[in-house]
């Protein structure tokens, strides 16, 4: 263009890079974090079979609440419609730890399977006082002998009790926190992507037509719910690599919202292909670990690294790529 020269020979001709990331993420907080908070909840039965949870985690649109129940109702083996979710409001919920570091579903979680544990430990042991014998409990139904009574019915046997749990790290993990040594989180969960970036030469414009992403969160409580917090922070990290910008003008931001502040809308959601991979963490609610900030942590530099490969020596004030990762780009075309 500097030589006055049109740089497309046809309106579709685009600049295209490939950018690859792999990232990780600690689920919980750091070190001895989560032995300081210890975070509780409560779990309330009442006459009817109604379970009534009671954190501090905040539903912000990342189905939280959906996976407190899910989590709660699969492990009680009960439906997910006895199980509610109470208002979280610090008069009357316990203090389970603040919503953040990826920790509700693992952390949380992991207490709600510990609560039924106990829910299904004390009701059996009032059927087996009141019965005289042993009680086994399977598909929402306590069976002993000739006698078949159902979690709803059992409840109303007992009437009303609540559950308190309170969390603490597995002996297994440590972490000295006068040396920094140590497990520095519970668990990892990890990720890869891949983003395909097309600029246009003339304009500028800058597209991410098409994102690949694997995320391994030991299990999937809710498969979509994931999928869709997966797609979520991965567009959130393309808007933090090529659209959000902040300066200041005389001590004062220059955006004043969404109209200066740009970010990404479904106009420029790319073609999400999303992978989830499962290895259960075996200290998280059926094998989960978290997932809520990883997304976000692998989209920036994989987009990144596509406009090295577009612009190469011209972008070398972000050394995205190791420079013999960049020679191999420039020395094989295809």
């Amino acid at each position: 263009m500097k030589k006055g020269k049109y740089p497309k020979s046809n309106k579709n001709d685009v600049l295209k890079g490939i950018g690859i990331a792999p990232s990780v993420h600690g689920a919980g907080f750091t070190g001895v974090g989560e032995n300081l908070i210890k975070g509780k909840i409560r779990v309330e039965l009442e006459a009817g079979g109604k379970v009534t949870i009671f954190a501090a985690q905040t539903e912000m649109g990342q189905g939280e609440q959906t996976t407190f129940r899910n989590i709660m109702a699969d492990a009680l083996q009960i439906s997910p419609e006895s199980v509610f979710v109470a208002e979280v409001n610090t008069d009357i919920v316990p203090n389970s730890g603040p919503t953040v570091a990826s920790r509700s579903t693992m952390v949380v979680g992991s207490l709600l399977i510990d609560a039924a544990k106990e829910i299904v430990q004390k009701l059996s042991t009032d059927l087996k006082n009141k019965f005289k014998g042993d009680f086994e409990y399977r598909q929402g139904y306590f069976y002993g002998g000739e006698q078949v009574i159902s979690f709803e019915n059992a409840v109303n046997e007992k009437g009303g009790f609540s559950v308190e749990k309170q969390y603490e790290h597995p002996p297994i993990i440590k972490f000295d926190d006068i040396n920094w040594k140590g497990d520095a989180y519970p668990v990892y969960s990890w990720a890869a992507a891949v983003a395909e970036v097309h600029i246009d030469p003339v304009t500028f414009e800058i597209k991410v037509p098409d994102f690949y992403t694997t995320h391994e969160i030991g299990k999937a409580i809710n498969y979509d719910q994931a999928v869709a917090q997966i797609e979520g922070g991965s567009l959130q990290g393309i808007g933090y690599a090529i659209y959000e910008k902040i300066g200041l003008e005389k001590g004062y931001f220059d955006v004043e919202g969404f109209s200066t502040y740009i970010i990404p809308t479904p106009t420029e959601m790319p073609d999400f292909k999303v992978r989830i991979l499962e290895n259960p963490y075996p200290f998280g609610p059926f094998g989960a670990k978290g997932l809520g900030e990883l997304p976000l942590v692998g989209a920036p530099p994989a987009v990144i690294s596509a406009l090295w490969m577009i612009f190469g020596t011209e972008f070398n004030k972000i050394p995205v790529l190791p420079e013999d990762l960049f020679s191999l780009f420039n020395n094989n075309p295809d």
